[in-house]
């Protein structure tokens, strides 16, 4: 497809979602892009790296990436960085918990416990990730470490 035809149908369809006043979300290639910025994750994909047609966003009011190094697989963790949007700061990046094992995208559940807050963010940005590792393992720890601080509550 060529950049014209793109950018084109790009117009066309945000004329159709408009006028049937209804959402609608579309999905671009992006370049070649070189391999050690995958599993960079203080990189993001942005507007730059569309294949072939960089006024494509010109048509829509929110443009976003989804990014994910190989360990932020592991830990089921996804980075959306917010290239394009109306009441979100450009370069802004929110954090979702996936869980492509059992086929979902978004973890709505598992974003809040885990990416509800700032802090929550960063301790799980750091947090290693072992092969070993398991939902009921992860569990067991959160249960532990609740009765350590509500036992350290009772004894302040």
């Amino acid at each position: 497809m060529t950049i014209f035809n793109k950018e084109n149908g790009a117009k066309k369809f945000k004329n159709i979602c408009m006028e049937f006043r209804c959402a609608g979300i579309t999905a671009s290639q992006v370049n070649d892009v070189r391999p050690e910025k995958f599993n960079d994750p203080e990189w993001f994909m942005n507007r730059s790296n569309i294949a072939g047609a960089k006024g494509l966003i010109n048509s829509f009011s929110f443009f976003f990436t989804g990014n994910m190094t190989n360990d932020e697989y592991k830990k089921d963790m996804l980075r959306i960085y917010i290239d394009k949007a109306r009441r979100y700061e450009a370069g802004d990046v929110k954090y979702i918990a996936t869980n492509f094992k059992l086929l979902r995208f978004y973890d709505r559940k598992q974003t809040k416990e885990r990416f509800g807050t700032p802090e929550l963010i960063e301790q799980n940005k750091t947090k290693k990730i072992t092969k070993t590792d398991s939902k009921e393992t992860k569990t067991v720890e959160n249960k532990e470490k609740s009765k350590n601080e509500s036992k350290k509550q009772e004894n302040e």
